[in-house]
């Protein structure tokens, strides 16, 4: 289900060029592509160290990658659903407000089924 980032592996691989897009919504669309295809981004920094999960209600929510530029950050996770009944997933529960795109792959979770989010705020500080 989830794909190392191909850059890490191929360092010098001049990654996506997102600066054609002329909005901030294409910008963010463009980014969570990038993220879903494991691309590089040109002027983002990728992380790809997984993070332990962490519990939320009936979800365990794993942080995967993160692409980080001075203007934004995209976000891979991993969200899981750990309770013994079925849950959808909406933009808000799993992004919260300050999300400028989020991409859910399966927002229909059934017991124990996990899925990846794909989430681009504002970076820190803006």
């Amino acid at each position: 289900m989830f794909v190392a980032n191909r850059a890490m592996r191929e360092p010098h691989t001049p990654g996506i060029d997102l600066t054609q897009h002329v909005s901030l919504d294409e910008h963010a669309v463009g980014l969570i592509r990038a993220m879903f295809e494991g691309q590089s981004v040109r002027g983002y920094e990728i992380a790809d160290a997984p993070r332990a999960p962490v519990h939320a209600g009936a979800l365990s929510v794993q942080l995967i990658s993160q692409y980080r530029s001075p203007t934004l950050t995209g976000k891979v996770l991993r969200v899981q659903n750990t309770s013994a009944e079925p849950v959808t997933l909406t933009e808000e529960l799993v992004a919260g407000d300050r999300a400028i795109a989020v991409s859910i792959a399966n927002p229909s979770l059934a017991p124990g089924q996990m899925t990846a989010v794909y989430i681009v705020k504002p970076s820190e500080g803006i």
